[in-house]
């Protein structure tokens, strides 16, 4: 996986989605160890989006960082479905800290998902897991 040098024009590519993951996974596995973390990758084998690749590095990555940076003797899961031309890439964590705080803070990552044309939300069951969803438009579905 290569990313875009930061000065080059923007191009929208296929990029598949679970390589992305793998590559992240694969960066952040010492922050994980550290945290007692471990992530599993249940992003489709075909699943590909046709966006910014480099956008959708630097969301992934902020996510990653941010729910690390509050995670504990933690499962996180990554996942992701598309509806209609809207991809839904939901990160899961079984730890019920309050990620609202970190999570809502970073306005770097909700700018970078809104130049995707998407959001990223927050659904957090106390005590119990957090989910963050980046939804964002998947051009080659939306062409």
């Amino acid at each position: 996986m290569t990313l875009q040098d930061k000065n080059s024009p923007k191009t929208h590519e296929s990029i598949p989605l679970k390589e992305l993951v793998n590559y992240l996974i694969e960066i952040y596995q010492p922050v994980a160890v550290k945290q007692n973390c471990f992530i599993i990758n249940d992003v489709p084998e075909s699943f590909s989006v046709t966006t910014d690749e480099t956008l959708l590095a630097s969301l992934s990555c902020g996510l990653f960082s941010a729910i690390l940076s509050r995670s504990r003797n933690s499962c996180i899961r990554v996942s992701a479905r598309l509806h209609n031309n809207v991809v839904l890439l939901n990160i899961w964590t079984n730890d019920g800290g309050d990620f609202f705080q970190s999570v809502c803070s970073i306005q770097e990552i909700k700018a970078l998902a809104e130049k995707l044309g998407g959001c990223v939300s927050l659904n957090h069951m106390r005590k119990t897991s957090n989910t963050i969803t980046i939804s964002f438009i998947n051009l080659s579905a939306a062409a």
